[in-house]
């Protein structure tokens, strides 16, 4: 008898978020604050890629998809019409699903890298299952009503990045074996 005990596939997880002194990362649904230069680095760190965010966050975007990357939206609440999810939209650049467990294994299967882009709830949802995290600090406290979760013990950060306006530091998991 063979009891093949090797984890299921999983892809890398990123999680990329700008967050300012106190955590917070949106108020009434926008970032409050607009530095170009970190949306620059956010398109570049997330061109060609598969985004995974909540509807809210999806809706803040104006209903619009990013050139250069897929994008899943995770919501209970489908829009009739609306691709759902699935192999044959791995290449879509746009698709909703209701099942964090069924996007994170196709898109293992599909060797693909996602990027957790928010906002609070899905945060919370894949944290303990992130890889790795993208964190732009902004100096100051802005009004905020969603934040970042905290971060775990055993992510560190590994490297910085100082731009004029803000910080980017890259955390990684101690101890956790990776796919690719």
């Amino acid at each position: 008898m063979n009891f093949d005990m090797k984890a299921p596939p999983r892809p890398y997880i990123v999680h990329i978020a700008a967050l300012d002194a106190h955590g917070g990362i949106g108020h009434k649904g926008r970032m409050p604050w607009h530095i170009r230069e970190e949306q620059q680095f956010f398109r570049q760190q997330t061109t060609g890629h598969l985004l995974l965010m909540g509807r809210r966050t999806y809706e803040s975007l104006g209903r619009m998809t990013l050139p250069e990357r897929r994008i899943v939206v995770l919501s209970h609440r489908c829009p009739a019409g609306i691709q759902r999810f699935g192999h044959e939209t791995m290449k879509a650049d746009l698709s909703w699903s209701d099942n964090l467990d069924e996007v994170f294994s196709k898109a293992a299967q599909a060797k693909e890298t996602v990027y957790v882009c928010g906002g609070a709830s899905v945060y919370a949802q894949t944290l303990t299952r992130a890889d790795a995290l993208i964190l732009s600090r902004i100096p100051g406290i802005y009004a905020c009503d969603a934040f970042y979760p905290k971060i775990p013990a055993d992510m560190i950060c590994v490297a910085e990045q100082t731009y004029p306006q803000f910080t980017v530091c890259l955390y990684r998991r101690i101890g956790r074996q990776t796919e690719f």
